[in-house]
């Protein structure tokens, strides 16, 4: 699916999931596709209006722009608003993780190793090792190895909610909120 839309729907978020779901149903999309994204945006940018909205019962939506006309044009009658409608071009997310175990960065590389189609990595990565820290316990100051990465991950919005939700599974590993590159809708 090339073509992706963020809304942002005012009203009941039972209603707003149902509603998206039973469409997606009765018109041929896998009912995973549409991604609901609230809690999972960056304050810095449009999340920041989102994020003011969201748990006043207002819902955000990723979803083919197929799915944005319904609600549109159909939510009104089960109570349903669109607030924000936006053609998104790509979607982003930071990430960083640092641990002194070799087992967890063997994990967190081969997370990032399977990416996915339309989904690109911006890394930075760095092991260390210290001899100073050679047989020192795992909760000690001091390591004998200690894994640093971080990065940013951009694509399509598909790929990159569900790489969000997978890299934010990892222990060591923190995420940052989502971050759209938008085009209103008029």
């Amino acid at each position: 699916m090339n073509e992706w839309h963020m809304i942002v729907v005012d009203g009941n978020r039972n209603a707003t999931h149902a509603f998206v779901i039973g469409f997606a149903v009765g018109h041929g999309i896998d009912p995973a596709v549409p991604a609901f994204v609230d809690g999972e945006l960056e304050a810095a940018t449009v999340g920041e209006r989102l994020r003011a909205l969201v748990g006043k019962g207002h819902s955000t939506v990723l979803a083919p722009g197929t799915v944005a006309t319904a609600l549109e044009s159909h939510g009104a009658a089960v109570g349903l608003h669109v607030t924000h409608h936006a053609l998104i071009e790509s979607v982003s997310f930071g990430w960083r993780a640092e641990t002194p175990s070799r087992e967890a960065a063997a994990k967190i590389r081969a997370t990032f190793a399977d990416l996915g189609p339309g989904v690109l990595l911006v890394e930075v990565d760095e092991e260390e090792i210290d001899p100073a820290g050679q047989g020192v316990e795992l909760r000690a100051q001091v390591h004998e190895y200690t894994f640093r990465a971080s990065g940013r991950v951009v694509g399509a919005p598909d790929g990159v909610v569900a790489m969000r939700r997978r890299v934010a599974g990892l222990d060591f590993v923190t995420v940052e909120g989502l971050r759209f590159d938008e085009r209103p809708i008029a």
